[in-house]
């Protein structure tokens, strides 16, 4: 059974049998074109951007919340910008990569009402294999990244704790308006409040960590136990 955890004060759902996010109108695309699926440590070591999104329904479509938008730097880092609840991935038609971290920064510093910039600072990550009871397949694979931090006047302080259990496993390849969108996230049946008896319902969610892709990119896979750079539980 999956581990969900939660990141800054949203629940997150998201995982790693990953997606590479080649870029709404100004990111470049995988080049060049890969013959196969494209494992998720290889898609990551490349400057690129990241959406990780939920919603009430097991494929992507243009409504579903953006949690947040996450920037692989070539040098092994990352930076992640937290979205507020009020942005969805049809607000980012038509808008290039620049566009989207800008559009999520400023929403953030609305919503929280944070005096000052929103500039969290890159921060190293690693993936680790999850494999299975024969501890010779992979089961799942996690994405771990450092506390997210702001600087508001002259002092520091944490917005997240550490990011656990981003589990990717079920590839995703849709088209949003004009941007096709490939990835790997997690559905399935969760407990809602339901606000008429104060119980609850139960309804289908999904959790996708998905990157704009070329048509007819290939997708991509998670990595093995073999994969070199990669830890292995």
């Amino acid at each position: 059974m999956i581990k969900k955890s939660k990141f800054w004060m949203v629940s997150v759902c998201c995982l790693i049998a990953l997606v590479s996010l080649t870029g709404c109108n100004g990111s470049n695309p995988l080049s060049p074109a890969p013959k196969g699926p494209v494992p998720i440590s290889e898609a990551l070591k490349e400057d690129r951007l990241w959406i990780q999104v939920r919603g009430y329904q097991s494929n992507l479509y243009k409504d579903m919340d953006v949690d947040s938008v996450w920037q692989f730097h070539d040098d092994g880092n990352v930076t992640v910008y937290l979205a507020p609840h009020a942005i969805s991935l049809k607000d980012f038609k038509g808008l290039s990569n620049e566009e989207i971290v800008t559009l999520v920064k400023d929403e953030y510093v609305k919503a929280t009402k944070l005096s000052g910039e929103y500039n969290p600072s890159p921060q190293p990550y690693e993936l680790i294999v999850k494999t299975d009871g024969s501890g010779n397949r992979t089961d799942h694979e996690v994405l771990e990244t450092n506390a997210l931090q702001i600087k508001e006047s002259n002092s520091t302080s944490s917005l997240a704790m550490k990011r656990e259990s981003n589990v990717l496993l079920t590839p995703v390849s849709q088209a949003i308006y004009d941007t096709r969108y490939c990835g790997l996230g997690w559905s399935d049946e969760v407990d809602v409040p339901n606000l008429i008896n104060a119980g609850k319902t139960r309804q289908t969610m999904g959790c996708f960590f998905i990157t704009a892709c070329d048509e007819g990119f290939p997708g991509f896979i998670l990595d093995t136990p073999t994969t070199e750079g990669v830890k292995v539980e």
